[in-house]
């Protein structure tokens, strides 16, 4: 066994035999930390004060970000099971888009996409959301002075341009990498909570340094999520009921046709006593019979479709709607002060309390150790 085991077994057994401290002892040593740190009481005080100053810095070059926060209620016929002629057909919403699907909806970043391409309304310059974007972001501030890249062959954001006129399909490759980024960038900003499945409670907020462009785009927004929303998930019942309503209009021109030709054929056959005659007229008269049932359950049949999708068609009731001004994370410069003075003391006193324990506890048994001896 090497000298050190053995010193380091010493020490583990002196340990053990040392008895607990006391409450006297405890309050000397308070006493003895509490004197050290009075001694450097200076240190603590420009500690605190830098970093008051760090904090009352950062309270002026953070950039202010306003939120824009829409509160609604969605209410819809979420039974298990309608014993009706649109559960029959397939067209009910069991399963399809519910309250939580709209959630998920408004957090995708293709409704994001679809909001940057519309028109921001009440503007002179008819632009879309993700050319105000670039604009708000000072993305185009330099594209005026900028020199031309068409000697160097490189793009740059001030030849990539987002008309109106333009369909999405023949976007450009650097188009489509624009605007993916922005709305990846943008639907981080965007928070989306269920308060209550129960009431059905939805609150979506979105924030940006720009009052106007924050208020504006979540307007879009909630109108092409909600136009979205609507539109998919009665879809398999509009479209039942446009081919129900086709197939009632087919019998329908049948009936006509089977009621002119039995008109036709009597006058032709007006004073003729054979009975042949009145066979035939026997026989179209059973076609019209036969087109005004099939016309008659087909009308019923669509009426009680329409029925079931108005029932089906969820209520979204928007409850709080944001007004200007908006709120805003601007906070006063006195409780950063106060915060970063606090943080400053701290962390000095907890580092001077390090330094004094190593040079009084560990400092010394480090130097006692015995030297090794070379082979």
């Amino acid at each position: 066994m090497s000298e050190i085991d053995e010193f380091f077994i010493n020490m583990m057994e002196e340990d053990r035999k040392k008895p607990s401290m006391s409450l006297p002892e405890i309050v000397v040593l308070l006493k003895f930390y509490w004197r050290y740190l009075w001694k450097k009481k200076i240190i603590v005080i420009v500690a605190s004060v830098f970093f008051a100053i760090l904090g009352l810095v950062y309270a002026c070059v953070r950039t202010v970000e306003y939120t824009a926060t829409y509160e609604f209620s969605i209410e819809g016929d979420n039974a298990p099971m309608r014993f009706s002629m649109s559960a029959l057909l397939g067209t009910g919403t069991v399963g399809a888009f519910s309250g939580d699907n709209l959630v998920q909806l408004m957090r995708s970043p293709a409704m994001v996409e679809r909001t940057l391409l519309k028109v921001v309304p009440n503007r002179s310059d008819s632009i879309n959301f993700i050319e105000y974007f670039l604009v708000c972001d000072s993305v185009r501030s330099a594209c005026e002075n900028a020199e031309s890249t068409e000697n160097t062959g490189k793009i740059s954001i001030c030849d990539i341009q987002f008309p109106l006129s333009q369909k999405r399909e023949t976007y450009a490759r650097e188009q489509d990498s624009v605007l993916m980024k922005v709305a990846s960038a943008l639907s981080k900003s965007i928070r989306v909570e269920r308060l209550d499945k129960k009431m059905s409670l939805v609150t979506c907020s979105f924030s940006n340094k720009d009052e106007a462009f924050s208020k504006q785009f979540l307007d879009a927004y909630i109108e092409e999520v909600i136009s979205f929303y609507m539109e998919t998930k009665l879809s398999r019942s509009t479209r039942n009921i446009d081919n129900f309503q086709k197939q009632a209009d087919s019998i329908r021109s049948e009936w006509n046709r089977a009621v002119a030709s039995r008109a036709y054929y009597a006058d032709e056959n007006l004073n003729v006593v054979r009975q042949s005659v009145g066979v035939e007229l026997q026989k179209k008269q059973m076609d019209i019979q036969a087109y005004t049932t099939a016309y008659m359950e087909m009308v019923k049949s669509i009426a009680t479709m329409k029925i079931d999708q108005m029932k089906e068609t969820p209520i979204i009731q928007i409850i709080n709607q944001p007004h200007y001004p908006l709120a805003n994370n601007k906070a006063r410069k006195l409780k950063f002060i106060i915060i970063g003075g606090f943080l400053g003391g701290f962390f000095s006193v907890l580092a001077l309390l390090a330094k004094c324990y190593y040079e009084n506890n560990i400092k010394p048994q480090l130097t006692n150790l015995p030297a090794q001896k070379e082979d």
